[in-house]
């Protein structure tokens, strides 16, 4: 790339606009944009699991949160019935 001769603060930018167009353009040029495919899915996850999930992820929270022994235990009891339903 050939640079124009630079007498004033205006030229720079001027020459700094050719640059970054140059750069945009390769950039464009080598890595074209494509469109992302799905993500893999699980075959067998479905609802049903999903519930039970939600529910262990929510009382997990709360648990950590209050840092309670009672808290704990429905996260664990939770947490039981989801690993049930995968079994």
């Amino acid at each position: 790339m050939w640079f124009g001769r630079i007498d004033n603060p205006k030229d720079i930018e001027t020459e700094l606009t050719k640059v970054s167009s140059a750069i945009i353009q390769s950039f464009k040029k080598a890595c074209p944009q494509r469109k992302i495919g799905k993500r893999n899915r699980v075959p067998w996850w479905n609802h049903e699991l999903k519930t039970p999930g939600k529910k262990a992820n929510k009382a997990f929270h709360m648990a950590y949160r209050t840092r309670e022994q009672k808290d704990w235990d429905k996260h664990k009891e939770a947490r039981r019935a989801m690993n049930k339903k995968l079994s």
